[in-house]
């Protein structure tokens, strides 16, 4: 496992350097704070309805591809790690620990991650690139990548991170690729024993893990919380402390708002409803909507 200070310094000195030949016209922390109930989101209007990210907990996040489940993670790992100093882990199958650390970097300069990607920024924002890279190479965040993150690997590796520096918040992005079981139809499904090995992860490691999962279907708009617990995957539904499914919401002429609805599908330790939320998707910055959480 890797500090994220390492990746970001990797990726800023590559963008120093492709400016540097652009302009050539060469082509080419906060004081730590304990939380032992529940760990804050960020997000007002989802702490309002949730109370916060149980602890310990397994809570599962998903929605059909493209409804932002990971720039959700990221948001809220950042504002663990970064705003309340507390320990965040992510074991990445889908993305690796650079493109993970790119999105860190975009959303804390809040700079267009297209041009982040393709390297064509200004020098303003790689001033503001800078500054983020500091912060963010203070942060306790640690990133681990790779296609097969067993259980055991992951309950290995946040045993020894939690001795040596404290663990809050673990995030796996996704958790059927982690773990890939093939059904007899085909499809990736999710094996029960690595869910409740999950689950056991977060009880004696006493810390919110934040397991990411693909929605097989969108559910219908409006629709009851039932219906967004069944395009969950059935053994997540089952042993998960809390279920949230997000749906991107439509505009008017095909035009995107920028609107994610969550809905609480599942909580043990609080209401169940549904909250909007603002999604920049240049960013990835999530951010409170101000709309009344509905039942």
């Amino acid at each position: 496992m890797e500090p994220l200070g390492g990746v970001l310094k990797e990726i800023l000195a590559q963008l120093r350097l492709q400016a540097v030949l652009s302009e050539a016209g060469i082509p080419g922390s906060l004081t730590g704070v304990g939380y032992e109930m529940a760990i804050p989101t960020g997000l007002v209007d989802l702490d309002r309805l949730l109370g916060g990210l149980p602890r310990p907990s397994l809570v599962a996040l998903g929605g059909p591809q493209g409804t932002g489940r990971t720039s959700l993670a990221v948001s809220i790992a950042r504002h663990v790690a970064l705003r309340l100093n507390l320990t965040a882990a992510i074991f990445a199958t889908r993305l690796t620990r650079a493109q993970f650390a790119r999105r860190f970097l975009a959303l804390e300069a809040e700079v267009d991650f297209g041009r982040l990607d393709q390297q064509f920024l200004s020098q303003s924002e790689i001033d503001r690139l800078v500054n983020a890279l500091d912060l963010l190479s203070m942060a306790p965040l640690y990133i681990d990548d790779g296609p097969n993150l067993s259980g055991t690997h992951i309950e290995e590796r946040a045993s020894l991170l939690r001795a040596e520096h404290g663990l809050d918040l673990v995030v796996i992005d996704e958790v059927e690729l982690a773990n890939p079981q093939e059904s007899s139809v085909g499809s990736v499904s999710i094996d029960d024993t690595y869910i409740r090995l999950l689950k056991r992860v977060s009880g004696e490691l006493q810390v919110t893990v934040l397991a990411l999962f693909r929605a097989v279907r969108a559910r219908p708009p409006g629709g009851a919380h039932l219906a967004a617990l069944a395009t969950a995957p059935e053994s997540l539904v089952q042993h998960a402390d809390c279920v949230l499914v997000l749906r991107r919401r439509a505009g008017a002429q095909g035009e995107d708002p920028g609107i994610l609805d969550v809905s609480v599908a599942k909580n043990r330790d609080g209401a169940t409803g549904e909250v909007a939320l603002y999604w920049d998707t240049r960013t990835g910055r999530i951010a409170d909507l101000g709309e009344e959480p509905r039942a």
